[in-house]
């Protein structure tokens, strides 16, 4: 009986072991809401992330609307995986949901690894 269990563990284990892993994002896009309502968006490189956020005001103006967003999307390396963030502690927000499902559809139309990974408020 130990040994089915041990088999069973060590079954268990090595399955775990071979699951793949994704790689951490090599650009975040951030987002934002302007005092006139219109969201702002930008995309970093990973060894930015940080210190943009660190640095962040709410009156950036960033690279741009929506359509520049995606414009910038197309031209990162086909392979990028790309996270977007928030930072709600520092005014990184996202937009209306029905925003993000468009850009989410944009994303995977052109084959772009968009994940959306909320809770990014750690300032370093």
């Amino acid at each position: 009986m130990r040994a089915i269990a041990f088999l069973a563990l060590l079954t268990l284990a090595s399955a775990c072991a071979t699951l793949p892993e994704k790689p951490a994002p090599s650009y975040w896009v951030f987002s934002w809401v302007m005092r006139s309502g219109l969201y702002r968006y930008v995309v970093v490189r990973e060894s930015e992330r940080v210190a943009f956020v660190n640095g962040f005001r709410p009156s950036f103006p960033g690279n741009g609307d929506l359509s520049q967003l995606e414009a910038q999307l197309l031209r990162l390396p086909k392979a990028a995986q790309v996270g977007w963030g928030d930072a709600t502690c520092s005014g990184l927000t996202y937009p209306p949901k029905e925003t993000m499902r468009s850009i989410r559809l944009f994303a995977a139309r052109n084959k772009i690894d968009l994940l959306v990974l909320p809770g990014q408020c750690d300032q370093h």
